[in-house]
């Protein structure tokens, strides 16, 4: 009987909610996005790109966090959250940025016309990225930074990139805000049990780049994309992008559209127990709609 259990896809009402809040200055931060202060000076919080600041005897916080859930029970059953926070310091010409994510969610199996009698985890995803940047002659700054992430859906168990390179703001003006990076990243991946090999090493070429147009006061568009091309086994290139779209609807209250795609050319295989040959997603996306609560 459980052979023939299935998630059933979800009918009836759905209840979500969406809570963001932030101290400081809110921020279209991607999920994977550059620590520059160039950006969060251009963040979409109703303020246009400015001149960029150097503040040598005075600290700046910035603090964003938003969090997103939903629960559906009755004649299915499902139960999720996703949450993402920022933390940014800097003083002159130093700076460090932390970044988070986590999703999760579990619905109910049963079969065909019949009451949930299971449940399993149908999502299960984390992320975090510490970052140094020092910057120099205005728009320079080289940056090393520490990476971790798993994906139990996508095979992976967790999986470390340290990294180092330069970032530089190529394009500056009252409404727009170009800035690319290039670097060098080492990954180490741990996939999860029955996957052969467990485990795989990669040297990649880093490039980044980030696109903030400010439409409005109120409204910005923000588009952030980063490659990894692994040196040593050419065929595999991870893309990760964001796209976001933020309004502030009120003095303290915004909106936001947004986008995540996660791309992986050479995912890793499925256990021994699937169908030989047979591997894990290349593609992940996930859309998502937030209120946001901004108080400075």
């Amino acid at each position: 009987m459980m052979s023939q259990l299935r998630r059933r896809p979800s009918v009836g009402v759905f209840c979500l909610f969406v809570l963001g809040a932030g101290v400081g200055v809110a921020s279209a931060a991607p999920p994977e996005g550059p620590a520059s202060t160039e950006r969060a000076h251009a963040s979409p919080d109703g303020q246009p790109p400015g001149p960029r600041l150097l503040l040598p005897d005075r600290t700046v916080w910035r603090v964003d966090l938003q969090i997103a859930a939903n629960w559906l029970r009755g004649n299915s059953l499902s139960i999720g959250a996703n949450g993402l926070g920022m933390i940014n310091v800097r003083k002159g010409n130093d700076e460090v940025d932390l970044k988070g994510q986590v999703a999760y969610a579990r619905v109910g199996l049963q079969e065909p016309g019949g009451p949930v009698v299971a449940t399993a985890t149908a999502a299960l995803s984390w992320w975090w990225r510490l970052r140094y940047d020092r910057h120099f002659r205005g728009a320079n700054s080289v940056y090393v930074a520490a990476s971790m992430d798993g994906n139990f859906r996508a095979g992976i168990d967790y999986r470390a990139d340290p990294l180092a390179g330069y970032s530089r703001v190529l394009w500056r003006t009252p409404r727009h805000l170009l800035i690319g990076e290039v670097g060098y990243v080492y990954t180490y991946e741990r996939r999860v049990f029955g996957v052969v090999p467990d485990d795989a090493q990669f040297h990649s070429a880093r490039a980044s780049v980030q696109y903030l147009f400010q439409l409005s006061p109120q409204v910005a568009l923000l588009q952030w994309a980063e490659a990894f091309w692994a040196l040593n086994h050419t065929r595999r290139v991870r893309v990760t992008s964001f796209t976001s779209l933020s309004t502030t609807v009120w003095k303290h209250v915004t909106l936001r559209l947004s986008f995540l795609l996660r791309y992986n050319s050479d995912p890793p295989p499925r256990p021994a127990s699937q169908p030989p040959g047979s591997r894990f997603e290349a593609l992940d996306t996930l859309l998502e709609g937030a209120l946001g609560v901004v108080f400075s």
